[in-house]
């Protein structure tokens, strides 16, 4: 990141990049070095394909261990206890109004969106994510201005731990 943006994250996530990151400096750099020195000790290094393979490991760990280190700078670890509106990563319930279907999805930042999972981890930069911040369960009927607009009507949330 090259700006100073601090980026809300769960706790979870905080904790997976931290773990992530533990194991490429203790574990994966340490590896890859004694590669390194092993493929070195196996001569000609122009033609030598465990030496390359090492080498583009060591810059995708390099990479990473940078990439991790920049995002845990700017991390702040979501604290919405007590508040009565919608924040990053609170879980909420919502009514499609257009489908009339009732869906549960967690905000999250944008690195931690997978629509995917069991409960749909939304971005909160997402035109749905927008439109939940900030908001409080009521009857008010919200337009979600997507490729396909559609209303919503929040039913209930709770704050992540």
């Amino acid at each position: 990141m090259k700006d100073d943006k601090k980026v809300v994250y769960t706790a979870s996530k905080i904790k997976e990049m931290k773990d992530e990151l533990a194991d490429l400096v203790n574990v994966q750099r340490p590896q890859n070095i004694e590669d390194l020195k092993l493929a070195r000790s196996q001569g000609d290094l122009s033609e030598n394909a465990d030496y390359d393979a090492a080498k583009k490991r060591q810059g995708e760990i390099e990479y990473r261990i940078q990439e991790l280190q920049d995002k845990l700078e700017h991390a702040i670890q979501a604290d919405n206890a007590g508040s009565k509106v919608i924040g990053i990563t609170d879980f909420v319930t919502f009514k499609n109004l257009t489908k009339n279907e009732e869906i549960t999805v967690q905000v999250v930042s944008g690195d931690e969106a997978d629509v995917l999972a069991p409960t749909k981890k939304i971005s909160a930069d997402s035109p749905l994510g927008l439109a939940l911040i900030g908001h409080a369960p009521s009857n008010d009927k919200i337009l979600i201005e997507a490729a396909h607009p559609y209303e919503i009507q929040i039913v209930s949330f709770v704050h992540a731990d």
